[in-house]
């Protein structure tokens, strides 16, 4: 590859980094631009689109100058395997997933699909071969510069909103959709600023890093990420305290019981967040298991949602809402088990064995890899922090193992081929399904059809439900729903929708709508049929008051509170 094309293809990665974020849905309002999708995962929406067009942008130049220069690609024959087993693994089981639409293309929440994943892979065949100390310098430095501005704007919307963040309105979100989002962000990018600042002996790069660092611990206690604010001190303190290994195991063991009880003391409501994980775990586990095909090849990407409901553990209902519904499962590990089956937690598996075995060469990118993983345990990334997360791996593999940089040209370049033909599609999409979503939130859905006619959601809303389905390929609860919206045969559809998806919330929403429509009796058994379901918290006789985390963790009027008014009518007709 000449000297030129090379410098092109690290400005555009650094350009990636440098943008994707601070990219989000909403940004350019700021400017008078609006293109708003809404805040919540819309923010993660848009900079799926980003770094899809970008990063494919990247992978096609890069395999135009293989190609056109009849070079070599230097990777190791591991790292070949590895990343090409995955990758079939992706593409199998979003083949025969239960939506390969969501599966490849995703939703327009985070749009987390095949095709973002295709283009990571090809970035990473990218960085084996091209990553060295002066590019991962530069990588390192850009974005810090996000970092800062996104730490900024953050503070100064949570203080002075430009717009209405509803129920995140009290946590930093800044150019990301979840607090959670960028806890993780930031989690990875500390201990890059705590070693410079440490090490660093110009004293004026040491004030300017130790002010970097202020700025992102304050944003980071913002978001009010329970476990963000957990690491990121525990962190701080192992790395400034002088004290030895066993000291500063010690030192640990007093922080996580210190820290349990601030958090305690100050975010009580994470208590609720916190135990409602583990039935989020025992839900996905129960999914998994519940089909063979689910876990041997998994639901695909963006599907758990159709299963959680039916799924749900009873528990959820105390310490989450009704209505909650995972589309996720708050852990790494079940996140790829259940996405990609058997394959998908041998890959995950496999990548935390790395970490782990790199941690022991102490530097940075090992802890930010290290704290990031313990993050990734109970909650979700963002695509900006999944780059993070896959330069830092390539570098520690490259630099602090015995890796074996081999030159190739087939298998490595015919996979190569393949991913860039994907990313060539990607940029195609990408750009058609990000200008059919503002359409559609716009409500025009019969323009965002005609730029991308492949997304149910928009069939579904002009009243073409066999359509959306036929697109969908099952019959999920917004295509039975969207069948009892054009009222044809109410009884009869509700009862349909109750057979596939027997949850609370689906019971509770067919006897609203059979009662309003005067259908007395049968609303009266939907809603019967519904309580049934939930823990019956409001008796004093339930099971649930002697409870250990129930008991001192959750008001037993919690069902009756004006936050479940609709519960309280529900029981009063039912004679409860």
């Amino acid at each position: 590859m000449s000297i030129k094309s090379h410098k092109i293809i690290q400005f555009l990665i650094i350009l990636l980094f440098g943008f994707l974020p601070l990219i989000n849905s909403r940004l350019l309002e700021l400017f008078g631009i609006n293109i708003s999708l809404g805040v919540s995962g819309n923010y993660e929406f848009t900079k799926v689109m980003y770094f899809n067009i970008i990063s494919s942008l990247i992978i096609l130049g890069y395999g135009f100058q293989i190609i056109l220069n009849k070079q070599r690609i230097f990777i190791s024959k591991n790292s070949i395997m590895f990343l090409s087993i995955i990758w079939l693994v992706m593409l199998i089981s979003s083949y025969f997933s239960t939506s390969p639409f969501i599966s490849f293309f995703g939703n327009n929440s985070k749009a987390h699909s095949f095709l973002m994943w295709n283009n990571l892979i090809g970035i990473s065949y990218i960085l084996f071969n091209i990553l060295d100390k002066k590019l991962f310098k530069q990588i390192n430095i850009t974005i810090i510069v996000p970092a800062i501005l996104l730490s900024i704007l953050g503070i100064k919307e949570l203080y002075f909103p430009s717009f209405d963040y509803g129920g995140l309105s009290n946590r930093l979100l800044s150019t990301f959709g979840h607090p959670n989002y960028v806890a993780l962000f930031l989690i990875l990018i500390i201990p890059y600023v705590v070693d410079v600042t440490l090490k660093t002996k110009n004293k004026i790069k040491k004030l300017i890093f130790l002010g970097i660092g202020i700025l992102l611990f304050i944003t980071l206690i913002l978001t009010k990420s329970a476990i963000g604010i957990f690491l990121g001190i525990s962190y701080l303190l192992y790395s400034v305290l002088p004290l030895s290994s066993k000291g500063k195991n010690i030192g640990g063991i007093i922080t996580i019981i210190i820290g349990a009880l601030l958090i305690l003391k100050f975010y009580p409501e994470k208590i609720h967040s916190f135990v409602s994980r583990f039935y989020i775990w025992d839900t996905t586990l129960n999914i998994i298991f519940s089909d063979i095909k689910i876990l041997t090849l998994g639901v695909g990407f963006e599907n758990l949602s159709h299963f959680f409901d039916i799924h749900k553990s009873e528990y959820l209902y105390i310490f989450e809402n009704i209505g909650f519904t995972a589309d996720r499962p708050h852990n790494i590990f079940l996140q790829f088990f259940v996405h990609l089956g058997i394959g998908g937690l041998a890959f995950i598996s496999y990548i935390y064995y790395i970490i782990l075995r790199q941690l022991r060469y102490r530097k940075h990118y090992n802890y930010s890899l290290f704290l990031g993983s313990i993050f990734l345990l109970f909650n979700f990334a963002s695509i900006a922090s999944y780059l993070i997360v896959i330069v830092y791996l390539i570098y520690s593999i490259k630099e602090n193992s015995k890796y074996k940089k081999t030159t190739h040209l087939i298998p490595p370049l015919f996979y190569f081929i393949i991913i860039s033909c994907f990313a060539l599609i990607n940029i195609f999409y990408s750009y058609k399904i990000y200008v059919s979503e503002t359409l559609a939130y716009k409500q025009e859905y019969n323009k965002a059809i005609e730029i991308f006619p492949y997304n149910p959601d928009n069939f579904y809303q002009i009243g073409e439900v066999e359509k959306g389905g036929e697109i969908e390929k099952i019959q999920s609860e917004k295509y039975f729903i969207s069948i009892i919206v054009k009222g044809s045969n109410l009884v009869s559809d509700c009862n349909n929708l109750i057979i596939y998806y027997p949850t609370v919330e689906n019971y509770f929403y067919c006897g609203e709508i059979l009662e309003k429509f005067g259908f007395e009796n049968e609303s009266i058994h939907l809603y019967k049929k519904g309580v049934e379901k939930l823990p019956d918290l409001w008796n004093k006789n339930s099971k649930y008051h002697d409870m250990f985390l129930i008991k001192y963790f959750v008001d037993s009027k919690r069902f009756l509170s004006p936050k479940y008014s609709r519960l309280q009518e529900i029981l009063k007709k039912i004679g409860k």
